[in-house]
């Protein structure tokens, strides 16, 4: 809604049709964009930031089943980037019969996060994976992370840095299976 509104702002009091209409159209595919995913879920929330998670499910997926995921990390250099650019990653792999799901995290030029912030995101995203599984129809022991860039750096933070490895009272962890 928030987005919404300044659009609305921004189509009333902007002076340059020229770039207007390039913003307006570039808000327009983005949103269209947005419909790709089966469901985008908020996985994780700081203050009034909202993470989000862009899910694909295989054809034929049931909540009663135990699939693998592909969790998929964007580039950026940490600073810029949005789940829509893992999209092609995670139709590859919905093809393939895995859940795939392309998350957003904080980033440097966006939040005003540091890398930090960015290895505990998706630390949060592998953990809420696996805390979802049966409302997802995932095997919680069959989770995969990746990324390119610094998405790459992320979706390996999450298997060798175990100072930031989250684990839950049930005895989930943000460690994957598979990178």
């Amino acid at each position: 809604a928030y987005l919404g509104e300044l659009i609305a702002d921004f189509e009333k009091s902007a002076q340059n049709t020229t770039l207007k209409e390039e913003i307006l159209n570039l808000y327009q595919e983005s949103s269209t964009r947005r419909t790709e995913p089966d469901t985008i879920k908020i996985y994780k929330t700081i203050g009034n930031i909202q993470l989000e998670a862009h899910i694909f499910f295989p054809k034929e997926h049931s909540k009663n089943d135990k699939t693998p995921v592909y969790a998929f990390f964007h580039g950026g250099g940490w600073a810029v980037g949005i789940p829509e650019w893992g999209y092609k990653n995670c139709k590859r792999y919905q093809e393939k019969g895995m859940v795939a799901i392309s998350f957003e995290y904080r980033l440097i030029d966006i939040h005003g996060s540091n890398i930090i912030d960015c290895i505990k995101d998706v630390n949060s995203a592998i953990l809420w994976i696996r805390q979802h599984a049966n409302e997802l129809g995932i095997d919680s022991n069959k989770v995969v992370a990746a990324g390119f860039s610094a998405g790459g750096h992320l979706a390996t933070s999450t298997a060798v840095l175990d100072e930031f490895q989250l684990k839950d009272n049930s005895g989930f962890t943000s460690k994957p299976n598979a990178l």
